[in-house]
């Protein structure tokens, strides 16, 4: 049983073409990204956006974006936090989804190869992955993913159970006091 060989996420769609769609999209990047290194293809070179439905594109089109206003002042305030404040304040996880292309570029550069998506029938399904090292890298890409098809995650079996997803605290007025006082983020 493949659940006793690999790591796991269980999810559920109400839409079988957004699941069609989705399945192309992972066939695809399985091809790429389980090459061994003498077959590497550049993963950079593939248009992923082909693969996304209308629903993912308008979910990716909300996005953070880094390089206005509010995010010249999110930069700005995350330097002015000390790291260890910073890699664990929810007030420095941006709102909204990540960039489409930010999302590729973190599944590809995560330590594990994509094993397979099973469609279990009545809108459930099973992606597998096998994990290469610890710590791996992170699901939070491919969780982002699946959610902008529209997708509920239901179980991670490295969490054994719903993934622990953080919500945004940002609070873009508090970071525009902070960065004009020239401080960063307090405990």
């Amino acid at each position: 049983m493949m659940k006793n060989n690999y790591d796991y996420v269980e999810f559920t769609y109400t839409d079988k073409v957004s699941f069609e769609s989705f399945r192309k999209l992972f066939t695809n990047m399985q091809e790429y990204k389980n090459l061994s290194a003498n077959e590497a293809k550049n993963y950079e070179d593939v248009d992923w956006e082909q693969f996304l439905t209308e629903k993912a594109k308008e979910c990716f089109s909300h996005a953070f974006d880094f390089r206005s206003e509010e995010g010249r002042i999110y930069q700005k305030l995350w330097e002015l936090t000390t790291p260890e404040i910073r890699t664990r304040s929810l007030k420095l996880i941006p709102p909204g989804p990540w960039e489409f292309e930010s999302v590729i570029t973190a599944i590809f550069n995560c330590d594990y190869y994509l094993v397979e998506l099973e469609d279990k029938g009545e809108g459930n399904a099973i992606l597998y992955l096998d994990f290469w090292a610890f710590p791996f890298g992170g699901m939070d890409s491919m969780w982002q993913l699946l959610q902008a098809y529209g997708f509920e995650i239901n179980y991670d079996s490295y969490f054994e159970g719903k993934p622990p997803f953080e919500i945004s605290q940002w609070d873009y007025a508090l970071a525009k006091e902070l960065v004009n006082q020239k401080k960063g983020l307090k405990d």
